[in-house]
């Protein structure tokens, strides 16, 4: 039983672990400079959601800035929760936390245009909550 239990584990910590192989290959789209940043954005890289995000604040085109943005801006825990079936005559199953180790505060220059955003309604409402929220991340 307790063999099994192990096996179920370590494929589901297996499986986890290969999420990142499904993402999109940006090296095949490498000599077109905006599509690579796009789709390094849609693979989670930070640096190039802000860069979109901002290239688009500047254009003044709000609803994609704020997109990008907010994605660069919102902090990862560094952890993930897997389900683990139930074993043997157990009725329900677990939840286990694992530690992924990419833990993020979020993008501080993100942060701070979307506190500017909000602040001076560029694009939407102004809303002065959202504004410190996020002018609170940034640590300012």
């Amino acid at each position: 039983m307790f063999a099994r239990f192990v096996g179920i584990l370590g494929s589901v910590i297996l499986l986890n672990s290969c999420a990142g192989l499904l993402l999109p290959d940006c090296s095949k789209v490498r000599d077109d400079f905006e599509k690579f940043r796009e789709c390094r954005a849609k693979n989670g890289d930070r640096e190039a959601q802000y860069n979109i995000g901002r290239e688009a604040f500047v254009d003044e085109d709000y609803k994609t800035a704020l997109k990008w943005l907010k994605i660069a801006a919102e902090p990862n825990s560094g952890y993930t929760y897997i389900y683990i079936p139930p074993v043997g005559s157990q009725k329900y199953g677990t939840t286990k936390r694992v530690d992924t180790h990419d833990a993020h505060p979020g993008h501080s220059g993100a942060q701070t245009l979307l506190a500017e955003i909000y602040e001076k309604g560029l694009g939407v409402k102004p809303d002065p909550k959202k504004a410190e929220k996020y002018r609170k991340k940034t640590g300012l």
